[in-house]
């Protein structure tokens, strides 16, 4: 008898090996949640200086690409000043047998938005919930401690889709957060994106609550929410971004029950618990350890917007077929590895161009408008005529240390970026041209590609909420968020920038941390426009 559980144990775990995805979004009953708290630190850097690290955000990686902590930073000029090539931090479990030194990502050339300090970890402890990160100085003393959780529960994806917070400016577009957020899930979900990562900072309104709570109960989205909500958006993106970064590259700790009763026998009983961090198979009592998971990821969609969707142009030159197939999230980013004759673990990431389209009336879908402008938003800064629009993009897992919302910033050495042709994909970009001026860059090109979807999404946003898809989008289009910290006032405060970072400016200010013309005119006459088309910009030419 236990030769032929073993057997059928067996058969059900190689399958279970070769997708469990499907298992994972099955057996999903209740909403994926993680919370993150910002921790501080001390350092004595020099006699009578101290310096306050502040983590935002702790998140453990277990797996074939390495076992590490990733403790992620704001930028800051000084802390990426100290140190060449390590930290002169290291890390300690709290027996102090394991010691390691911190590596450091974020500080290469280009514009660098956090500092990423990774920590080498027992593979031992990967299964471990809840542990604590001693930090200790270059002479031994110890510094302080962070509390770090392994617990975000989520599985094997192809792609994955990290989903920025909420927020209104002064604009037209801000205002459509609620609308717009609601339709991006609903589409990506409908073309295979596999899972999202959900950002949210601090009070969470009752109508951000309705919209998320249905792809959560889903096991569509995975939220990760932190206590501590900086007041500028731009600093929440790239918390989010980061975090999402390394949030992706492992597994997590995850427990979810799957019961199966034979019928050849009524004692006859077998509970698989599947992990992340593993897969572990028990008969009466009797354990077998499997393999163990890779990362939560292969492709990853940092930064695309509420307002921006990615579209195949190309399906005969990527996939063989005259019509785009229906989940190509699923399968388009390696497409385009084989269409450019690369391998994937040589590829760091993959960036597109967008179409800016004008935005629709308020109770249809954004993808119902039709009217675009002739040309990509990238097209006029590849020509000189100063910033319109940057590409977007997604990443290899494996081959990302750091981003920034338009490319990767740092990578394993010797991987590329491939930049496609908007003959094989390209974003529409829904949004009213109110930052270049509409007269020279008219919307005055016919282009219904996604129309065909529309009604697809309606029925998918019914059935999902339970109400008339276009009385929804209407409710939502007039429910807003709370208003962020205007940019002119976040840029004119002089506390938000320290001496130190005022003095360092040529090398560290990233582009657009300062706005309208007299930023970049201090930027340009620095010489940073140069230096960044030099650093990060060779895929324009």
């Amino acid at each position: 008898m236990l030769s032929l559980v073993l057997a059928l144990a067996a058969r059900a775990v190689v399958a279970c090996e070769e997708d469990c995805s499907s298992l994972l979004q099955a057996r999903a009953p209740v909403a994926q949640y993680t919370v993150v708290e910002q921790q501080e630190i001390v350092w004595n850097i020099a006699r009578g200086i101290n310096y306050t690290l502040q983590f935002f955000s702790m998140v453990p990686t277990f797996g074939a690409d390495g076992n590490y902590i990733a403790l992620l930073h704001e930028f800051d000029p000084v802390l990426s000043k100290l140190g060449a090539e390590e930290s002169q931090l290291y890390c300690s479990d709290a027996s102090g047998l394991h010691k390691a030194q911190l590596r450091v990502y974020g500080r290469e050339k280009g514009i660098p938005v956090s500092l990423i300090f990774q920590c080498d970890w027992p593979e031992e402890l990967s299964e471990v919930e809840n542990f604590e990160v001693f930090l200790e100085n270059e002479e031994g003393k110890t510094l302080g401690k962070v509390a770090v959780n392994h617990n975000t529960p989520t599985a094997k994806h192809q792609s994955v889709a990290c989903v920025r917070d909420v927020f209104m400016l002064d604009g037209v577009n801000e205002t459509l957060a609620y609308k717009h957020l609601v339709e991006w899930l609903e589409f990506h979900l409908y073309h295979g994106m596999d899972h999202f990562f959900v950002y949210t900072f601090g009070t969470v309104d009752d109508v951000y609550e309705e919209i998320l709570k249905p792809y959560l109960l889903a096991g569509a989205a995975t939220r990760i929410h932190f206590k501590t909500r900086p007041d500028f958006h731009r600093l929440r993106h790239y918390w989010s971004m980061t975090d999402c970064l390394y949030r992706s590259k492992t597994p997590g700790f995850m427990q979810i029950q799957h019961t199966f009763v034979f019928e050849e026998s009524a004692i006859l009983r077998i509970i698989l618990q599947v992990q992340t961090s593993g897969i572990a198979l028990s008969v009466e009592e009797t354990p077998l350890r499997m393999a163990k998971f890779r990362n939560h990821a292969t492709w990853v969609m940092p930064t695309v917007d509420r307002d921006e969707y990615f579209r195949v142009t190309g399906p005969n030159e990527l996939f063989g077929t005259p019509s785009v197939p229906k989940n190509y999230f699923h399968t388009v980013w390696d497409a385009i590895v084989r269409h450019e004759g690369k391998r994937e673990e040589d590829v760091k990431s993959i960036t597109f161009d967008l179409y800016r389209f004008e935005l629709p009336s308020r109770d249809e879908l954004t993808i119902s408008s039709t009217m675009r402008q002739a040309e990509t938003q990238a097209a006029p800064f590849s020509r000189g005529e100063g910033k319109k629009g940057w590409p977007k993009f997604v990443y290899n897992v494996k081959n990302a240390n750091s981003v920034y919302v338009h490319w990767v910033h740092s990578s394993v050495h010797g991987t590329e970026d491939l930049h496609i042709s908007p003959s094989l994909g390209v974003a529409n970009h829904y949004r009213s041209p109110f930052d270049f001026d509409e007269h020279e860059f008219p919307a005055n090109v016919s282009d219904t590609t996604l129309q065909t979807d529309v009604v697809a999404l309606e029925e998918a946003l019914a059935a999902r909420f339970q109400r008339n898809p276009r009385e929804f989008l209407k409710y939502l289009s007039h429910k807003h968020p709370a208003p962020d910290v205007p940019e002119s006032n976040w840029f004119a405060a002089t506390d938000r920038l320290p001496t130190s970072w005022k003095a360092a400016l040529p090398e560290y200010i990233p582009v657009d941390w300062f706005g309208g013309a007299a930023g970049h005119n201090l930027l340009a006459e620095n010489g940073i426009f140069d230096q960044l088309k030099r650093d990060d910009l060779q895929m324009f030419g």
